[in-house]
């Protein structure tokens, strides 16, 4: 009988006479659950960073954006032919003839509908068939026509439908943009309104398609308060004064307290002074917006128009002299264009206010309307555009982790818009921007919905169910991704993790079992002549595989400690080199103003660990378990025979 000091001593013997076998598969071994293990405290490491930080943004919030498909309601081509819609135009038609005859009659206006409002239904002269050209798609029987059409094709799908049988948190009407049915809300940059022509590359632009004026980023947007408040950062807010509170990109909020974008030589320590500097400043922005309807905007430009005529040719002899002469508002006001000089007669400003009252009615026109709107900055977001100009490795983190809140830069917390006073203009201007769907070209734009569902297993199952695939272009098909950066993308995440690394497990583990069996195999076979002697003076096979089974054991011990030590080389290494970087991406990601939070690439609380360890145990012993059976079932006399 061998002692359990003695087996010890022999399998130590074993590994210091296979030096160089017994290193190659410890590091061979070593490297590959090494690789693993880095993969667990590294995944862990960031989770857990995560969990961290998501106290702030929506880290911890299952949010999805559901809607409806715009998918096309009409084909011009093949509804305009059809009869019945052929009728429905001459009907409408006739409706809004008779009517304006009517007004023109009463207002003593001259109006000749065949010369100044013709049918857009022609008919042919041979064959006597009705038609409506595309020329004629713009006149306002046809486009009421159409819309009537749309109207009666979409069928609005209810929120309540699309969440039944889900377990819903809450549900927020969609961030809406603040577009009104009439005009624009531009930002009055350095406090200005821009009051001047376009310049030559401007009108290419124009004339390309190209936004030149209000663009994404200076646009309005209204956002659910709840939503909202993870991104307030100011409290100083006073309702009374009329302000109306937003939330501004991280880069909007740059620009406008007159910093120029870091480059992105920056260092992480340069980009986390000038982060905890914008964010400590962010409520001391003030800004203006100017609003101005379509009558407003075209008095503008005729008084910019006619400013540039009179100061180029009132010196010469082409010059003739306006019957009025418009002046243009202050920059800073965002005020009415005034008349300085009208040299009508009584007669043409008589049949002008004719012309105005039967446009009014008939055709869309309204008095000039302008108003400026006092902003007071109460929060910053993270943007995308700030997110692409960090650092590759602290960009790549605030877009992939980031909570956003909105894409136009200048979000409005509806119950804060909702405590101004109710006599604000600006209130009204915002609260009254269309929200009902529009029905252009034969799509609609309907409302969109944002869902918080309770976990990340309900949010995967609600988008597998309100999404749609093949039937996207059917009208009503629903549609569903998640919103705002929330915790979907990061449970997906793990999820798809957890997955990976139980077959990372399987592969690297049945690797280094073959390679574990063909060291310890070998190391048993040429151990034969040992094995035999030992049997001849009276070992029993439980001493011989208590022997082996010891060495094996310390074989797994020393790939085990070979795998932490590579993996916590690794992970500092890793940790040194980008884990300030990511710091600075996820203190800007998560909007945290906790800057005590550090992101860590190093933790080692993983069940998977224990796991880990098992699995080489385990593959040890499996790969010890054949060769050994093989090895104290053989005959030790013919082992000594053949040996010698």
């Amino acid at each position: 009988m061998i002692r359990l000091t003695d087996a010890y001593v022999l399998a130590r013997t074993k590994l210091r006479v296979h030096k160089i076998r017994t290193w190659v598969a410890i590091s061979v071994s070593g490297a590959l659950f090494g690789l693993l293990v880095t993969i667990i405290i590294v995944s862990s490491g960031i989770f857990a960073s995560i969990k961290s930080f998501s106290e702030d943004g929506y880290s911890s919030r299952f949010l999805l954006q559901t809607g409806q498909s715009t998918a096309e309601l009409y084909n011009w081509d093949s509804e305009s032919v059809k009869p019945e819609f052929i009728s429905a135009v001459e009907e409408l038609y006739k409706q809004g003839i008779a009517a304006r005859v009517a007004e023109a009659k009463r207002l003593a206006y001259t109006y000749d509908p065949k010369v100044d409002d013709p049918s857009p239904v022609t008919v042919d002269p041979v064959s006597k068939k009705k038609s409506i050209s595309i020329d004629a798609s713009s006149h306002w029987a046809v486009e009421k026509a159409l819309e009537n059409v749309a109207k009666s094709r979409f069928k609005p799908t209810q929120v309540a439908d699309v969440t039944k049988g889900f377990n819903v948190k809450n549900v927020y009407e969609s961030q809406r943009n603040v577009s009104p049915t009439d005009g624009a809300f531009k930002l009055m940059k350095d406090g200005k309104e821009r009051l001047a022509a376009l310049t030559a590359d401007e009108q290419r632009m124009q004339s390309s398609g190209f936004s030149y004026g209000a663009n994404t980023e200076t646009e309005l947007s209204v956002v659910a308060q709840d939503l909202a408040t993870p991104f307030i950062i100011s409290n100083d807010f006073d309702a009374s004064k009329n302000q109306v509170p937003v939330i501004v990109s991280y880069g909007q909020a740059e620009k406008a307290l007159g910093l120029e974008a870091l480059p992105q030589s920056a260092s992480p320590a340069e980009r986390m002074e000038r982060l905890r500097s914008v964010r400590e400043k962010v409520g001391t922005i003030d800004a203006s917006f100017c609003y101005r309807n379509t009558a407003s905007q075209s008095l503008v430009g005729d008084a910019i128009t006619q400013k540039e005529y009179i100061d180029k040719y009132k010196n010469t002899k082409e010059y003739v002299k306006p019957t009025v002469i418009y002046e243009l508002p202050g920059a800073e006001t965002c005020g009415e264009v005034k008349v300085v000089a009208d040299t009508r007669t009584a007669q043409q400003k008589a049949d002008q206010a004719k012309k105005d009252s039967f446009d009014k009615m008939f055709n869309g026109k309204l008095d000039p309307v302008q108003q400026k709107i006092a902003i007071k900055v109460v929060g910053v977001s993270p943007s995308y555009e700030s997110s692409m100009a960090m650092s590759s490795v602290s960009g790549a983190v605030s877009m992939l982790l980031g909570s956003f809140l909105s894409s136009s830069g200048w979000a409005i917390p509806d119950t804060m818009l909702a405590s101004l006073p109710e006599d604000s203009v600006a209130k009204s201007l915002i609260t009254k921007a269309s929200v009902a769907p529009e029905y252009m070209y034969g799509y609609v734009s309907p409302k969109m919905y944002i869902v918080e569902l309770s976990s990340d297993t309900e949010a995967r199952a609600y988008m597998e169910k309100n999404n749609c695939t093949a039937e996207c272009d059917k009208p009503g098909s629903a549609y569903t991704f998640p919103y705002g950066g929330s915790g979907v993308t990061i449970a997906e995440a793990r999820r798809m993790l957890d997955s990976a690394l139980f077959w990372i497990v399987i592969v690297i583990s049945v690797i280094a079992a073959f390679i574990l069996a063909g060291t310890i195999g070998r190391t048993i076979a040429e151990g034969r002549r040992e094995t035999a002697i030992f049997r001849a003076i009276g070992a029993r096979r439980m001493d011989i595989s208590l022997t082996y089974t010891l060495y094996t054991l310390m074989l797994a011990l020393r790939i085990m400690i070979f795998a932490a030590i590579a993996a916590l080389v690794v992970a500092v290494s890793l940790q040194v080199w980008i884990g300030q970087e990511v710091t600075l991406g996820a203190q800007y990601a998560f909007g945290t103003t906790d800057y005590s939070k550090t992101f860590s690439f190093i933790s080692f609380t993983s069940p998977y660990l224990v796991g880990v360890a098992a699995a080489i145990i385990g593959t040890s012993l499996i790969a010890m378990s054949l060769p050994l059976l093989r090895n104290v079932k053989r005959n030790p006399i013919r082992d000594m025979r053949d040996d010698s």
